[in-house]
């Protein structure tokens, strides 16, 4: 191989790395959604103990700290005063603009599944691994 051809093979070698760590997704990925707000709401059905079905609008919150590496997560019924809020891992996809949250960094078992289209994100509940039929519309605040 002559020293022209090798230089050639370099230089594609060097511009094809290049163009992986120009399109890597570390580092810059969590910056879409770094100190943002969604909130929403949906429809829930609780049953007194005397066995009468209520219906309640229920709210849901993500508070995606200033990294973006956590959230937290704001629930509650409107009719009542208290809402719960409880802090979870976040890991964001910028290539499917997709949002997980789990209980812990290293855990592998999903809590919300949400995907961010504009200004809004259609979240779904994740019970015993699989994710919930109902879909909440959750709309960027800040």
């Amino acid at each position: 191989m002559n020293n022209k051809s090798f230089l050639g093979m370099l230089l594609i070698a060097f511009l094809a790395v290049a163009g992986l760590t120009a399109c890597s997704d570390d580092g810059d990925n969590l910056t879409s959604i770094a100190g943002t707000e969604w909130y929403g709401s949906h429809v829930v059905s609780t049953t007194t103990n005397e066995g009468v079905k209520k219906v309640h609008t229920a709210i849901l919150g993500f508070i995606f700290s200033e990294d973006g590496t956590s959230s937290t997560v704001e629930t509650g019924i409107e009719t009542l005063v208290s809402a719960n809020r409880v802090t979870k891992y976040v890991n964001y996809s910028p290539l499917t603009h997709s949002v997980t949250l789990t209980e812990s960094p290293n855990s592998s078992t999903i809590e919300y599944y949400g995907v961010i289209e504009g200004e809004s994100m259609q979240v779904q509940r994740c019970v015993d691994g699989k994710l919930s039929d109902e879909v909440i519309k959750l709309e960027k605040i800040k």
